[in-house]
């Protein structure tokens, strides 16, 4: 069987894109492939990250109120120890504070679909630490940070857990926060 021109189930053009580049269908398979597999392995690359990022937010953010609770709690119930227009101001500030925080934690306006006007999540967090440094100042607490906090909850973890567990709270190294 000899293969001739006039065979109907071949055209001229097929014929010349095969004499041409015998491997361009292998080539543009594997950029679909290659396509698609990155697409996948991205998705799944930024699902990762956003939980790791979520999951740094929800920290700060539980340790924001966890500060907020606590010295409310110490400041009302100081009863003339301190001058009463500072116990004020302080609790004026954790008010303006709480509301800061209620105001990042509504997830309402996250996703409402209308990109004019997407939340700055940076911008707001970074809003939330000067809050909090203010706040530190007005109080004295200088040197209270979420590092220091983590790494002392390791460390007593470490003095009262088992040498063979593994279930010390996370380090600072390992959640890293932007401050």
């Amino acid at each position: 069987a000899v293969w001739t021109m006039d065979q109907p189930n071949i055209s001229e053009e097929s014929w010349d894109s095969i004499c041409v580049n015998p491997h361009q269908q292998y080539l543009d398979q594997g950029k679909e492939d290659g396509l698609r597999e990155g697409l996948k392995a991205g998705f799944s690359l930024g699902r990762g990250m956003g939980r790791s990022q979520a999951l740094k937010v929800g920290l700060e953010v539980g340790f924001f109120m966890g500060f907020i609770e606590e010295v409310r709690t110490n400041v009302e119930s100081s009863a003339g120890e301190e001058d009463d227009s500072k116990k004020q101001r302080i609790l004026k500030g954790l008010d303006e504070f709480s509301e800061a925080l209620e105001r990042f934690r509504d997830s309402s306006t996250l996703f409402n679909g209308d990109n004019s006007e997407a939340r700055d999540i940076r911008s707001e967090q970074q809003r939330l630490r000067a809050k909090f440094k203010l706040l530190k100042v007005q109080i004295g607490l200088h040197n209270f940070s979420i590092e220091r906090v983590m790494d002392e909850a390791k460390k007593m973890a470490a003095d009262t857990l088992p040498p063979s567990s593994n279930t010390a709270p996370p380090t600072s190294s390992t959640i890293a926060m932007d401050w």
